[in-house]
């Protein structure tokens, strides 16, 4: 898979992140998730954290999703989805299978409303 670049200021990769976090039966639908999300536009940036993966339309807080394994659950990912900066935070579980067309539709609905 093409290396995308991490968005933030630090020196953290994806590759580093699936080598060291992700579980290996989980790193094809995390890849997955990450490549639907880079998918949405030209302006997502991801931000690879210690932990966990956040996707943004740009630094300044304007996230859409945050996805990472699940502490009790290594077959399970867990997803936070952000519409806007006042309006609740939905989290999802995405299992082995990949994201499904209701965790795409809302993360896509995310995308589409952060401004």
């Amino acid at each position: 898979m093409d290396m995308i670049p991490s968005g933030g200021a630090n020196s953290r990769s994806y590759d580093g992140f699936q080598n060291s976090q992700l579980p290996a039966e989980m790193r094809p639908a995390f890849g997955a998730l990450r490549q639907f999300c880079m998918s949405l536009g030209g302006n997502v940036i991801e931000d690879v954290r210690p932990h966990r993966v956040v996707f943004c339309k740009s630094m300044n807080t304007r996230w859409f999703a945050d996805a990472k394994p699940s502490d009790d659950d290594p077959g399970t990912v867990i997803i936070k989805i952000r519409t806007g900066w006042r309006d609740p935070i939905r989290t999802v579980r995405m299992d082995r299978s990949g994201p499904t067309q209701e965790i795409r539709d809302a993360i896509a609905a995310a995308y589409d409303s952060v401004r």
